[in-house]
């Protein structure tokens, strides 16, 4: 029994005999002129109750989510249906069950041990809820799915999220053999699905049911066109976000610890290792957002704006800050339970807000927000906002509010910007921002500046690669570097171009087309390398992922500022060279094979480390790393001799010390590639 059933059982056999029946004495004593007490009131309140509950029939959900930083549909939805069993007239009670089976480390489909753990649970469950997005779908969510139908071929397993609702995806999720499929928001009807499911093929009743494919007919017409999935569009209103409550108790919610299906608890919360968001176990996640204002052309989102035509929609400030509260108070409990168990409490709560843009308020939505915050809240936090939003005044108002992390999605040049991906934002407003950033830094506001680029853009070429690092060189210090490896939704406008255009084009390999590597996140592109290796640009491209991190007086991310520092630099350094030869060397079972392959390797950066010398020895002491790295005869080197290129990138992930790409996260957080990179059967290089 869960904790919430226990609950409710809490709720109706608190209801004692000596409550329920009332004094003949008393009854008597009362006239019809007499008003009712209080207590009589209550009593006959919780007469009401129990005869409702009693009328209520139970359904048991349980809510999947295997991907770290996204728990929050899953909330809301819980949210939903326990606010749905409290209703004067339902005749349903909701148990929900939470389980966020997000991983600390990046090793594909679920272990069998977890499998057998989670059907265990899931035994007594009603119905299954997934919510799925694309970067893990294929390697977890598609052989969970598979397993669950076949160990649980009775329970109805009803999937959403961002792969649902992909229009080129959206067949292939429907072949997994799911029972239902939300294509929007599920809010507004997924009760009356539930509740309704024997009959969900009725004509009458399906027409009530948006947002959610029932059957093969309604995919088939869908991909024909028959019909548009506008047509099965249920939104909800700005009013009804207001409305709906999202679930942040931690009861009947469950993770994986030490790959055992556990109790959640702050501390056990997984981490979120592919993004540069702080990562400790009290961080808060919440969005008050819906939708996007934007329609780039890398994202599905542009192909949902114009299938489902959803709009950017916003709880009001007072409902939002609202929210936060509450989460902040569950939080607090959890805490004091940890203590009751002998833990600590860990360090102090962090808010991550994941609004899709949260400058894309008016500003005075953000002064509304700011006030209500600092007063009920008041704790710091991460956001993301867009340049083409985002003022220096809007900057202000959020520092003053308490964000201490702002990231910002600038992806590339301006012109590569509108191009390529149908983003109109002018270089100056980035470096504008930037300098407002620095500027608050001088008078002691401190905000980290976390910069999202995006590389390994097969529609881009060398030199519009440079034009983005030139773009970067302006930009005001100190911030952070973070670049993303271009993943195409499989329904965005760029990848449908893309398609159109490889052959005739002969256009870089993109780096979701492998079938054997397995999925990325976006920061690990090195494990990508033996794929992408081939791509005209792929090393202007891995020259830019060495930039990842923090930029300032002294450094380039993981590069040395200046081009000089180059000579002493670890990456450069022969011992560390062989070092990860070796490494790689160990792979080859035949051990004559192996000599000559170092052999081989240790000619090769004998040779490197002459002309690497010889060309820095030429350099003006003011020329940046970068700009020496991309001169055409340093390119025409790497590119001429790429397996030794590659060993260069591999020490820069080997080495502990440049582990820590992005200057709020911890050394310990990147141990894990490396474990991961000796599972690989043969060299990389």
């Amino acid at each position: 029994m869960s904790n919430f059933e226990k609950n409710m059982e809490s709720i109706i056999t608190n209801i004692t005999k000596e409550d329920m029946e009332m004094n003949d004495d008393n009854k008597k004593g009362v006239q019809d002129s007499e008003p009712i007490t209080k207590k009589e009131e209550i009593e006959m309140d919780k007469k009401e109750q129990r005869e409702q509950r009693e009328k209520q029939r139970a359904i048991k959900v349980a809510l999947i989510t295997a991907t770290p930083l996204l728990d929050l549909p899953i909330k809301a939805l819980s949210g939903l249906l326990k606010q749905e069993s409290f209703k004067e007239d339902s005749k349903v009670v909701y148990s929900i069950d939470k389980f966020n089976l997000g991983e600390n480390k990046h090793r594909g489909e679920f272990k069998q041990e977890i499998i057998e753990q989670l059907v265990e649970k899931l035994k007594d469950r009603d119905f299954i809820g997934i919510s799925a997005v694309g970067f893990n779908f294929d390697e977890k969510i598609v052989p969970l799915i598979k397993e669950l139908k076949n160990r649980l071929p009775n329970k109805p397993v009803i999937l959403g999220g961002d792969v649902a609702t992909d229009g080129a995806n959206m067949e292939r999720c429907w072949q997994l053999g799911i029972d239902a499929m939300c294509i929007g928001e599920a809010e507004k009807d997924l009760p009356f699905l539930l509740e309704n499911w024997e009959k969900r093929h009725d004509p009458e009743v399906k027409k009530k049911i948006k947002n959610f494919i029932l059957e093969d007919d309604d995919v088939e017409k869908i991909k024909n066109g028959e019909i548009s999935a506008r047509q099965l569009q249920n939104f909800l209103t700005k009013k009804e976000m207001d409305e709906y409550k999202t679930d942040f108790t931690w009861d009947d919610y469950y993770v994986l610890k030490d790959e055992k299906i556990s109790e959640a608890l702050p501390k056990y919360m997984p981490e979120a290792i592919q993004h540069q968001l702080p990562q400790n176990e009290n961080v808060l996640i919440y969005a008050f957002t819906r939708g996007c204002p934007y329609a780039c052309d890398y994202c599905d989102y542009a192909t949902k704006q114009e299938q489902l035509d959803q709009t950017f929609r916003s709880k009001s400030m007072e409902a939002a800050v609202e929210e936060l509260k509450r989460q902040k108070i569950e939080l607090e409990k959890a805490r004091e339970k940890q203590v009751e168990l002998g833990l600590d409490k860990g360090p102090d709560p962090f808010l991550v807000l994941m609004n899709s843009d949260t400058s894309a308020l008016s500003t005075e939505q953000l002064k509304e927000f700011r006030d209500l915050y600092k007063r009920d809240v008041d704790l710091p936090f991460y956001c993301m906002c867009s340049p083409s939003s985002l003022t220096p005044e809007k900057i202000r108002i959020l520092a003053d509010a308490g964000m201490v992390h702002l990231n910002v999605g600038v992806q590339t040049n301006q012109e590569s910007n509108e191009k390529f991906f149908n983003r109109r934002q002018k270089d100056d407003k980035i470096i504008e921002l930037t300098r407002t950033v620095s500027e608050l830094g001088e008078k002691g506001i401190d905000i980290k500046l976390f910069c999202d680029f995006i590389i390994h853009n097969p529609f881009e070429n060398k030199d519009q690669s440079r034009k983005t690092i030139e773009l970067i060189k302006k930009m005001e210090l100190p911030f952070d570097y973070i670049p993303h490896t271009l993943f195409l939704g499989s329904g965005s406008p760029l990848r449908k171009r893309y398609e159109k255009e490889r052959e005739e084009n002969d256009l870089d390999k993109l780096l979701e087309d492998n079938k054997e590597i397995g999925y990325s996140n976006y920061h690990d592109t090195y494990r990508f390398y033996s794929w992408l290796k081939d791509n005209k640009g792929f090393v202007i491209n891995t020259i830019c992922e060495f930039m990842a991190g923090q930029h300032n007086s002294e450094k380039l991310g993981r590069l040395p500022r200046y081009a000089n520092n180059l000579k002493s630099w670890d990456a450069f350094g022969e011992d560390n060279l062989l070092s990860t030869a070796q490494k790689e060397a160990k792979k080859i079972s035949d051990k004559k094979q192996a000599e000559s392959y170092m052999r081989e390797k240790e000619e090769q950066i004998s040779e490197f480390r002459k002309f690497i010398d010889e060309k820095l020895s030429a350099i003006d002491e003011k020329t940046l790393s970068i700009d020496f790295l991309i001169k055409d005869d340093v390119l025409d080197y790497f590119e001429d001799h790429k397996n030794l290129f590659i060993n260069i990138a591999l020490v820069l992930k080997n080495l502990p010390q440049y582990h820590q790409r992005f200057s709020n996260e911890s050394a310990e957080k990147r141990t894990y590639e490396t474990e991961f990179d000796d599972s690989s059967s043969n060299p990389i290089f």
